[in-house]
Formats: C-alpha cells, sequence, structure tokens
C-alpha cells in the first residue's frame, strides 16, 4: 500500500509538533495535518526496503510546558514489486518418465499456488506441493510428444500482497516408444568380388549404443571366416562393413536386440525386453570370386565364304552370377601376339569382320569373359578354335586382300 498511513497519538494535547520534527528512512511525508493528540502524516516510500519513523523528545510541548518523551520507532518493510517464478526439471528432454516432476521456484515467499493455476497443454498437473519460494508438481503427458506447463500471472501472492507474475512456458518432449529397424540395405554392388561389404541400418529415430555385438553375421555356400570389422556413421544411418575372407556364396546380418540401442529419452530398441527388437530381414549379397568360362565353338579348321565376315559362336556360363561381356582376341596366320578385337559382347553370333586384316588366312581366337562380379577369366594356354579362312567364288573386291 503506497503512501503508508501513519497515526500519531499523544497522551494529551500537545502543541509545537511540525512535520519536520518526524525523522525518516527510506521515505518522505506525502501529508501532514492534525492538532490536540493525534496527528495523521502519509509515508510515501522511496523503494523496496525498510520504511522507518522516529519523534525525538521534546519536539513538541503539553499545556504546562513539559517536553515529549520519544516515541517508540515505527518501521514497515515496503514492496511494491510482483513475485516471479522459473520452472525447471531433472527429466532430460526428451523423456520417458511419466510424470514429469516440475520445480517451481518463486523469487521471495508466496501463498496460494494451486492445481487450477498451471496451464497444461499435452497434459495434466496435479500434486502441488511445497511452501515459501519452493514448490513441485507433478506434469502427467496425456500423449507422445510435445508436453508444456506455465504457471498463470496472479496465482500467488507474497507477504506483501503483491501477485506474481506468468512464468516462462515449461516444456518437454515425451517419447515413451522404443525405436526399431526399419531396413537393412546393402551398400555394395552385388554380386561382387570385393572383400569388405558394407551394409547400411536405418532405425525409425536417432539411437545410440549401437555395437558390433548387437549384429550376427549370416553366410552361406562356401563363405568361410565372414566377420564384422567396423561400425561408423553416415547420413544418419549405421554403416556395418563385414569382411569375406574366402569362398563365394551368400552374405547378410541380422541385428539381436539385447536392449543395448535406445533412443534420445533412453527407450530401448523394441521396448524393455531383449529380441523384441531382432531384424533378420535385411538384404543379402551374392559374392563371387569365380571367373566366368567361355569357348568359341564354331567355326573350327576350314571356313569358305564369300563374305569377309565370320560369325562366331560361343559359350559362356558362370556359377553364381551372369556373365557380362565377353571379349575376342585373335591372330593371323601365327604371325606375333594375339590382339583384341573391337567390342565387349553378350551375345551370340560375334560377326569377326576381317577386312582389314587382308581376308583369306589362318585366324587362331578365343574370349575372355566377364562376370557381373567383375572377375576376369584368364587367357588360355591355347585358342579355342582355328579357322582356315579362304573365299568360294573370290568375289568382287576380294582379291585385292590377298
Amino acid at each position: 500500500m503506497t503512501p503508508i498511513p501513519l497515526t500519531i497519538v499523544f497522551s494529551e494535547p500537545v502543541t509545537g509538533f511540525q512535520e519536520t520534527d518526524v525523522q525518516l528512512a527510506n521515505a518522505s511525508i506525502e501529508s501532514f495535518f492534525g492538532e490536540g493528540s493525534v496527528y495523521v502524516i502519509a509515508l510515501m516510500p522511496n523503494g523496496i526496503g525498510t520504511v522507518s519513523a522516529n519523534i525525538h523528545r521534546d519536539v513538541a510541548n503539553d499545556l504546562a510546558g513539559n517536553g515529549n518523551d520519544a516515541a517508540q520507532q515505527f518501521t514497515r518493510f515496503y514492496d511494491n514489486q510482483n513475485p516471479t517464478v522459473a520452472l525447471t526439471s531433472s527429466s532430460p528432454n526428451p523423456t520417458n518418465n511419466s510424470p514429469v516432476v516440475v520445480a517451481a521456484q518463486f523469487s521471495e515467499s508466496v501463498e496460494g499456488v494451486h492445481e487450477s493455476d498451471i496451464i497444461c497443454t499435452n497434459g495434466r498437473a496435479s500434486n502441488v506441493e511445497g511452501s515459501g519460494t519452493d514448490y513441485t508438481f507433478d506434469l502427467l503427458p496425456l500423449d507422445q510428444g510435445v508436453v508444456t506447463a506455465r504457471i498463470a500471472s496472479g496465482a500467488a501472492l507474497d507477504l506483501a500482497g503483491n501477485s506474481s507474475n506468468a512464468s516462462a512456458q515449461f516444456s518437454r518432449t515425451f517419447d515413451s516408444v522404443g525405436p526399431h529397424v526399419t531396413s537393412i540395405v546393402c551398400n555394395t554392388d552385388s554380386p561382387t568380388s570385393v572383400t569388405l561389404i558394407e551394409f547400411s541400418v536405418a532405425f525409425s529415430e536417432p539411437v545410440f549404443g549401437v555395437s558390433e555385438s548387437d549384429f550376427r553375421v549370416e553366410s552361406s555356400g562356401g563363405l568361410t571366416d565372414a566377420e564384422i570389422k567396423g561400425i561408423d556413421s553416415r547420413n544418419g544411418n549405421h554403416i556395418v562393413t563385414v569382411e569375406t575372407k574366402l569362398g563365394n556364396g551368400v552374405l547378410g546380418i541380422d541385428l539381436l536386440d539385447k536392449d543395448s540401442v535406445v533412443d534420445a529419452a533412453s527407450n530401448p530398441l523394441g521396448g524393455p525386453g531383449s529380441g523384441n527388437g531382432d531384424y533378420s530381414e535385411g538384404e543379402i549379397c551374392v559374392i563371387d570370386r569365380s571367373p566366368p568360362s567361355t569357348f568359341v565353338v564354331s567355326p573350327n579348321g576350314d571356313y569358305i565364304s564369300d563374305s569377309p565376315v565370320i560369325d562366331l559362336y560361343f559359350i559362356a556360363e558362370d556359377l553364381i552370377s551372369n556373365v557380362r561381356h565377353v571379349r575376342l582376341f585373335y591372330r593371323k596366320d601365327g604371325e606375333g601376339e594375339f590382339s583384341e578385337y573391337s567390342g565387349m559382347f553378350i551375345s551370340v553370333p560375334i560377326g569377326f569382320d576381317t577386312s582389314n586384316l587382308g581376308g583369306f588366312g589362318t585366324y587362331e581366337v578365343y574370349t575372355i569373359g566377364t562376370d557381373a562380379a567383375g572377375n576376369v577369366e584368364p587367357a588360355p594356354t591355347a585358342p579355342d578354335v582355328v579357322i582356315r579362312f579362304q573365299n568360294r567364288t573370290r568375289a568382287a573386291g576380294w582379291n585385292h586382300y590377298k
């Protein structure tokens, strides 16, 4: 209350009492009136803190001329400041705690904090406890997602009757649902002949605690000694590298849930309990380290034609992956090294054009195949066929080749 009213009562009528006879601290007199034995003044505080007034002896006289005794000091603590309040919690953000215990700390002692003063979204406040400057309440989330609470303006009063200011909004993201694996994809082209194979493991949300021990290598065929060599993160996914040392076959990885993988709210993979987050439906990778086998089968021996193009037929096979293409190599009349004929071929026949080679003559030929995994067939020790090419009719345009 401002100003502060102060009534001064003498034991009998006095004279000579004036405004300047009142000695003040942290205040000034706004008004002064009275006579006889009763005087009333209004004190205007200078600021927050203790306001005091003193009346010393002999500042006024009764009708017989006797001076007054000193009065007992008058004091009041002046406070016109509204209390503030801050909301905090030891629960992390995000959290799977329910309820979330929220602490409300006021800047000074207050009274009158009730559940109805707490405004919530996606939550409900209950169990308000405390006194003075420190209160707590339970914030119960109603659903997954952001939960907020704030204390409304005027929720509490301090000892001077000042109403509290509204708090800033408190929020936590409530998450009680465990993450799960959404996919395991083989990053390495399949089929492949490389040693290190990468698998990309994606989760439904960011997770922590992923380690090599959470995975099991699955292999079939002739693969031996396949093992996990490391895990790193890339583009939000976890990259598992598996080393395959020997053999051919099919490779994959499974994730085994041991509740060691958790999300930011500490929910374990698949929820509490080992095994409920297992994943064994990932992509596989075909490992092929065996080269293909190709062989020219015809023509072989004497070959008579009016055309300079020899149609070569070959067979190609691969035990694991398909043959990607074959290349043709030739040598004429046993001279020099074998040369590669231009082109890569995937179907028969290969049209072997001898026009630029002089036409008639003896041609040794063989093929080298490359499979889908990149394995290259080694060159044979002998040609596949030997073709003795001659023209039947010596058609026009051929004589100059010989």
